[in-house]
């Protein structure tokens, strides 16, 4: 049993603390319900793709793309979607070309018309992150960027600007949003080796806004387990460690 509070748990307790984070049926007592994932989701989630296709549109090393690619605009799905990655691809391409706006014919440069082609997932680095829009990723939403800054993967894109006499230019890149950090007066008993430990508690449900990321700072998977404190719902993130070749685990997703 992990009591909590701030007391320093003894080894037992430590033991059983990362039992938590490995089993998909544990329940703590004297005051916290908790519950995970169902076995098959949680292994879907952390599923290590592993592919010997090196075919992708993208130079990116270690970047392979799903089979399901679907072409989008992006001005006719959400004007603000096509707002963020506009300002995205113009900081992306600053020094390559000058990126006007569809609406901009006032000065010379390449317009942006909102096109692109969406993927339900991508696998990066052999592991495989999936889009929250798409059944065939929303298994693989959650995941750490920055190291372990976790978030939830809304949309994952790739967008090419074919230049007259010139190169193709390439983007792929991510819209995500990060997770909301607990209220920090509430105490766990692991928070003396949270960063060891790689676990932290965040605000159930909760996010900041959109952002666009370039798809290489995605940086691993988690352990997402929500928990109910009181009356406190929070999500609890362990680091998953990939190192082990056991690792790899069917995806329901290429069923």
């Amino acid at each position: 049993m992990v009591l909590p509070g701030p007391h320093e748990p003894n080894l037992a307790q430590l033991n059983n603390l990362m039992q938590i984070f490995t089993n998909s049926m544990i329940r703590l007592t004297d005051g916290i319900e908790f519950s995970v994932h169902g076995q098959q989701e949680l292994e879907v989630g952390l599923k290590v793709q592993k592919t010997r296709n090196d075919k992708t549109p993208d130079k990116i090393e270690g970047l392979v793309f799903s089979s399901f690619p679907k072409k989008v605009n992006l001005r006719r799905m959400d004007l603000s979607l096509y707002d963020l990655v506009y300002d995205y691809l113009q900081q992306h391409w600053y020094n390559d070309i000058n990126l006007l706006v569809s609406t901009d014919t006032s000065r010379n440069g390449h317009v942006f018309d909102g096109a692109a082609v969406s993927y339900p997932y991508i696998c990066f680095q052999s592991l495989r992150y999936g889009a929250a829009d798409h059944f065939r990723g929303e298994s693989a939403r959650y995941a750490y960027i920055d190291q372990r800054v976790p978030v939830e993967i809304q949309y994952l894109f790739h967008v090419k600007l074919e230049r007259r006499y010139r190169s193709t230019l390439t983007a792929t890149l991510a819209v995500v949003r990060r997770f909301v950090a607990a209220d920090a007066r509430i105490q766990f008993p692991w928070v003396m080796w949270a960063n060891d430990l790689g676990v932290a508690a965040w605000t159930a449900d909760q996010f900041a806004p959109l952002e666009v990321i370039n798809i290489t700072r995605l940086s691993g998977h988690l352990v997402h387990a929500p928990i109910k404190l009181g009356r406190h719902k929070l999500w609890i993130t362990v680091a998953y460690d990939h190192g082990s070749p056991e690792a790899d685990i069917p995806s329901q997703d290429d069923m």
